[in-house]
């Protein structure tokens, strides 16, 4: 069945609903790495609202760019909170350095039981992703079909983009809950996931 786009929004929206009532005011033990990946979890996030908000507004190929920094904030926040040393977290602060996403992937699969898929995932995202991030072929190719330069990327298009968006956004979230102890908001995500994604 083909995806629905305003039923995709319906669906993001619920999802930006739900987090943000649930995780307002919650809080977790300080320690660098925990500060850390809270800080990926919450950007990924921002990026799905700010997904949701250009496909709303029909700007979809910026909307298409926050594909990957979506994606990659919370690799980077699972790595954070699972696999770096409080050196590694410490290096990344003053010097903006972080290990390669592949090296950190390898290290996530290895420390998380259930994210064996990760990986996977990865290979079959990356290149479309950087694409559309960095105006590769995909992003020109949609703006030079005829005489005129505009965008003809498709609302199945865009609504798959959300799809994409919110699963990842609701990993992070599910993470934020479970570094700050709150399986009761575990619980509602999934019940709200289950839910909305149940044929």
């Amino acid at each position: 069945m083909e995806l629905d786009l305003e039923m995709e929004l319906d669906k993001s929206l619920q999802f930006q609903s739900l987090a943000d009532e649930t995780l307002v005011d919650i809080s977790a033990p300080g320690t660098s790495k925990n500060r850390a990946a809270l800080a990926f979890f919450h950007l990924c996030l921002e990026h799905q609202h700010g997904l949701h908000t250009l496909i709303e507004q029909r700007v979809f190929g910026s909307a298409l760019a926050l594909l990957r920094p979506l994606y990659e904030s919370y690799v980077r926040g699972m790595w954070a909170l699972h696999c770096a040393s409080h050196e590694e977290i410490m290096e990344f602060i003053r010097s903006n350095r972080l290990p390669k996403i592949r090296q950190m992937l390898v290290r996530i699969s290895s420390a998380v039981d259930g994210l064996e898929g990760l990986e996977n995932a990865h290979k079959a995202s990356w290149d479309w992703m950087n694409d559309y991030t960095h105006g590769g072929s995909s992003q020109i190719r949609a703006r030079t079909q005829g005489d005129d330069i505009q965008n003809t990327q498709s609302e199945v298009h865009a609504a798959a983009a959300l799809v994409n968006g919110r699963h990842w956004a609701f990993m992070a979230a599910v993470a934020i809950a479970d570094v700050c102890g709150r399986p009761d908001i575990c619980t509602a995500l999934h019940h709200q996931r289950v839910a909305m994604d149940s044929p």
